[in-house]
């Protein structure tokens, strides 16, 4: 699953809101270690902006979890 939602990435990093769609989807559907993982991936392979808000929503969600 990894692999494939860092090809679907790479196909859709042209636009911005779908980007977004995407990785939040990723990072929803992967285990804890595999979300970072794509996550610094990310960060490599794209602009921080991309990533940026996705990760802040992540980490609402695993505070919220916690609660």
């Amino acid at each position: 699953m990894f692999e494939m939602y860092k090809y679907i990435l790479g196909k859709v990093s042209f636009d911005k809101d779908i980007f977004q769609k995407e990785l939040k989807k990723a990072v929803s559907a992967l285990k804890k270690e595999e979300a970072d993982a794509l996550i610094g991936w990310c960060r490599i392979s794209f602009d921080e902006q991309l990533v940026k808000s996705v990760v802040g929503e992540k980490d609402k969600m695993r505070m919220f979890a916690g609660s």
